[in-house]
């Protein structure tokens, strides 16, 4: 396997990155397992989920297939795409929002941080300083190591940079 980079650190990640959206849906867990398995036995470190994957159910079964080996595995997850619950303050990338989501996630992943947290979509709604504030005090408290950006057009992203 060939490992690279992950944008501008120094921490390295296969070039194949294993996505999930699947595990806890229409795969069943020997399948997602089976599917785990061979990445870590071709040398794949790179995992990726998300909170809105399979209705969450995607991070409670990649926390169970990597329990043996989380260290060896750099996990990235993904907030911000969909309603998570009923009310106004269920979705988006609000203050509010990021801190209760990153909890439930590593919560769901059995996890004390993950290496990425991805913004899933741009949120028009909340003000960019406020993410990006809240973004920098959960990398503080060490519950992510790295952000970064999922599904945002490449002049929202040049607004950001």
């Amino acid at each position: 396997m060939k490992y690279v980079n992950l944008g501008c650190s120094g921490l390295k990640v296969s070039r194949i990155c294993l996505g999930t959206m699947m595990f806890g849906g229409p795969s069943a867990d020997a399948q997602a397992a089976k599917i785990v398995n061979m990445g870590r036995d071709a040398g794949v470190n790179f995992i990726d989920t998300a909170e809105s994957y399979s209705g969450n159910a995607s991070e409670r079964v990649v926390g169970k297939l990597l329990k043996r080996d989380c260290d060896a595995w750099v996990v990235a997850t993904k907030t911000g795409a969909s309603p998570m619950g009923p009310g106004p303050n269920d979705k988006g990338l609000n203050r509010r929002r990021l801190m209760t989501a990153i909890d439930e996630s590593l919560q769901r992943l059995k996890m004390d941080h993950v290496d990425v947290c991805y913004l899933h979509q741009a949120d028009v709604s909340t003000p960019l300083e406020e993410t990006l504030r809240t973004t920098n005090d959960i990398i503080r408290v060490g519950k992510v190591r790295y952000w970064g950006l999922s599904n945002v057009p490449v002049w929202q992203f040049g607004l950001i940079v």
